[in-house]
């Protein structure tokens, strides 16, 4: 869930492309499974999301699904991933998707990762990262993410995979508005997010992630 009792600043994350070549193989409790998006999984994903506190209702969640990743249903179709439990039921998601660094070229990312809260604390927000990084393995490229302060164990998570916190400037990614897509450009928050994860994280660990910070 997220942790609304902290300012909210954006963070930035990178994950370089020597480091995702070696991200762990993804590994589930016993009777749950991975699935990639096919129609009628955009109601679970919105689920899904609502549940973490990303969407006000479920309806604005398909909407946004269906205006961003729908405008791409073949990559959606391979990298869309979900984690289903021993019920059939949706549990968890993230995706191989991508974004625009400052400069306006397009990067892959690693987007919208979310576990109902409910089955957390099981080692699934790690796997189904993992699932989907592996999607961009073999490309040559670095994967960057977009968080914030909210997310605090999240960025935890992420940094135990390789990523680094980013000092950048800025990042871009698509964006529903009043029905519409458009892009968006996000600030980097770097000093003022730092400022916030001190008051809830353990200093050694980060200290080791500003030590790494790129």
């Amino acid at each position: 869930m997220l942790d609304t009792n902290l300012p909210r600043k954006k963070i930035f994350m990178r994950l370089p492309t020597a480091d995702l070549e070696h991200v762990p193989a993804p590994i589930l409790p016993p009777g749950y499974w991975f699935a990639t998006y096919t129609p009628g999984r955009c109601e679970d994903w919105a689920r899904v999301e609502t549940r973490v506190g990303e969407f006000s209702s479920t309806e604005a969640a398909v909407e946004y699904f269906r205006l961003v990743f729908l405008a791409h249903p073949d990559l959606a179709r391979k990298h869309v991933q979900f984690v289903f439990n021993p019920a059939g039921v949706a549990v968890a998601t993230a995706s191989a998707w991508f974004g625009y660094a400052g400069d306006g070229t397009r990067v892959p990312t690693l987007h919208w990762v979310a576990v109902d809260p409910a089955e957390q604390g099981r080692g699934i927000g790690r796997a189904v990262c993992a699932q989907a990084l592996r999607c961009w393995q073999g490309r040559g490229q670095d994967v960057w993410l977009t968080t914030q302060t909210w997310s605090h164990v999240a960025v935890g998570l992420y940094h135990s995979l390789g990523f680094r916190l980013s000092t950048d400037a800025a990042f871009r990614y698509d964006a529903v508005e009043n029905g519409r897509l458009l892009v968006r450009e996000s600030p980097n928050e770097y000093a003022e997010a730092v400022a916030v994860l001190e008051q809830v994280m353990d200093p050694e660990l980060l200290e080791e992630m500003t030590r790494a910070a790129c």
